[in-house]
């Protein structure tokens, strides 16, 4: 026998790479009745072993089996799996696509040298044709993640992969098109690479289309024909577009608003696995907004996100385990979600954890502990916290006779003691007819503008206020150095703030999606901008 390399679609229907193929003495291929070059099996397959290219049999059934793992948890911080052969790539999740792994990885020397060689790998790998590895090895240079980063290299691997059929890695050639990372700023290739992978059917590019047609980042503003994008994105397969979906059907973004709609692709975002799509499953039935209110449901959504790193639900399981019904009473384990949290500058959490420090619960009373922990909430921007040190000002100076109890909605359960409700931190914006806030708060500081909400305006306001803060919060955190890629999705209340519907990708990094959290909190916008559901990606 002998055998023969041909080339021709992949599973994808469109990239195309190196194949083997067995072939009789003839040349002629059996399956296909082609005739293709023959050579010895041994010359073929050390040539490819050499060249870094994929060899049949096992390593490329191997891949063929991770992509559809992969497809089917849909990693949040990459758009596929398996970028380098099984037989050239570290037996690790960041060879075969896991950037989080990558950056995990990167933060010890020996990581960071195994990081550095799945890098070295997927460069000698696109080298030889393999538009799989041109995108890794373009993600890792782009994030600095185990290398130096390369921002002009990044575009040319972007560049390469797309160009040669890879959809995948249009929607990130696209995104460096549109901002001018890594060359010059070119709108109009940004739309074209965009919308032929999104013709081609790749839902990260239908999802990159609508949102910019949705908030008009480089074309004009087209909601219904964004909103459809997002649909498209969704069918195809996208769980960030799912989600982005979903908040256009809450907030009739392009269409309607559709409340059920809405949690049927809350619902598909979050079985796909779009952990902040689980969150706000979560608050909607926990709440009973348009559903019937199930607190032990809305808990297990909670720890399956929690379970991944979704902060925010992190934070509202802890407020059930507390004030829920009694089936969930868990004030111990309550105390050590919000403990680990508050070490990580989640600030809502910190807040929440002082209170249980004031009332003993969970833990050893500590009035000055939970002081000092209002404190700095109140410090980084948590305005309930600033409130809170006025309201208990004599509790948390003094013990008092009775341990004070702040007004809340449940007091069916008096088995236990009740703790302050928790703001909403990263959730979508409160329906209008509800009260301002879950208690029934007012916002005290209100802001009256008659001028036209224009959006250079709403630029300026988070270039000026809401960029600087994140950034001040971001050094303070002795991160190592890295690109952050975030889009932070935000609605504009009636008083002129900004309620935030999501950071994205939330699991990138919590400290950073929590420091862009406190730096748009200082945005105040002209009430012209009410009702306005805004998404605005920044780089750091």
């Amino acid at each position: 026998m002998s055998v023969g390399v041909r080339t021709e679609e992949d599973d994808e229907g469109s990239a195309r790479h190196p194949r083997v193929s067995t072939g009789t003495a003839s040349g002629a291929d059996p399956a296909s009745g082609a005739r293709v070059t023959t050579w010895p099996a041994w010359f073929v397959l050390g040539l490819m072993g050499v060249a870094g290219v994929w060899t049949a049999g096992g390593s490329r059934a191997a891949a063929q089996e991770c992509r559809r793992e992969c497809s089917a948890t849909e990693i949040q911080s990459s758009d596929a799996c398996c970028y380098l052969p099984p037989h050239l790539a570290p037996a690790s999740d960041c060879a075969r696509g896991n950037l989080d792994e990558c950056r995990e990885q990167a933060g010890t020397p020996e990581g960071r040298a195994l990081v550095a060689q799945v890098a070295n790998d997927a460069t000698n790998t696109c080298a030889a044709g393999q538009l799989e590895a041109c995108l890794l090895a373009g993600l890792l240079q782009r994030g600095g993640i185990g290398v130096p980063r390369d921002l002009p290299n990044a575009r040319r691997l972007y560049s390469v992969a797309c160009d040669g059929g890879l959809l995948r890695a249009c929607a990130h050639l696209s995104t460096m098109l549109r901002s001018g990372s890594g060359g010059p700023v070119d709108d109009a290739r940004a739309m074209a690479v965009a919308a032929r992978a999104c013709d081609s059917g790749d839902p990260s590019a239908c999802d990159h289309l609508g949102f910019r047609y949705m908030t008009g980042a480089g074309v004009d503003v087209d909601a219904v024909r964004g909103r459809a994008l997002m649909s498209r994105g969704c069918d195809l397969g996208s769980m960030l577009a799912c989600w982005n979906l979903a908040v256009a059907y809450e907030r009739g973004q392009g269409g309607p608003a559709d409340p059920e709609r809405q949690r049927s692709t809350l619902a598909r975002s979050c079985e796909g696995g779009h952990m902040p799509a689980c969150t706000r499953l979560g608050r909607l039935i926990d709440t009973g907004r348009g559903v019937q209110a199930d607190k032990s449901r809305a808990a297990q959504l909670y720890e399956r996100a929690c379970a991944v790193g979704e902060v925010s639900a992190c934070y509202y399981l802890a407020f059930l385990l507390v004030n829920g019904p009694d089936h969930l009473h868990n004030p111990d384990r309550a105390y050590a979600l919000l403990s680990g949290q508050c070490t990580a500058e989640h600030w809502d959490s910190c807040r929440l954890l002082a209170f249980l420090y004031l009332d003993g619960i969970g833990t050893t009373e500590d009035r000055p502990r939970a002081r000092e922990l209002l404190q700095q909430s109140c410090a980084h921007g948590v305005d309930l916290a600033c409130r809170d040190l006025e309201t208990y000002a004599s509790s948390l100076a003094e013990r008092p006779s009775t341990a004070p109890v702040p007004p809340v909605a449940n007091t069916q359960s008096p088995a236990h003691t009740t703790v302050t409700p928790p703001a909403t931190p990263l959730t979508p914006a409160r329906d209008p007819n509800r009260p301002a806030d879950p208690v029934g708060r007012v916002r005290a500081r209100r802001h009256t503008n008659d001028g036209t909400a224009s959006r250079e305006e709403i630029r300026r306001n988070i270039a000026s206020r809401a960029v600087p803060h994140a950034r001040r919060c971001i050094a303070g955190l002795g991160v190592p150095p890295s690109e952050y890629m975030l889009t932070v999705t935000f609605y504009v209340e009636a008083d002129g703030s900004v309620d935030l519907v999501a950071v994205e990708p939330s699991r990138q990094n919590a400290q950073v999606s929590q420091c862009v959290a406190v730096g748009f909190r200082q945005i105040r916008l002209p009430t012209t901008a009410a009702g306005a559901l805004v998404q605005f990606p920044l780089r750091f």
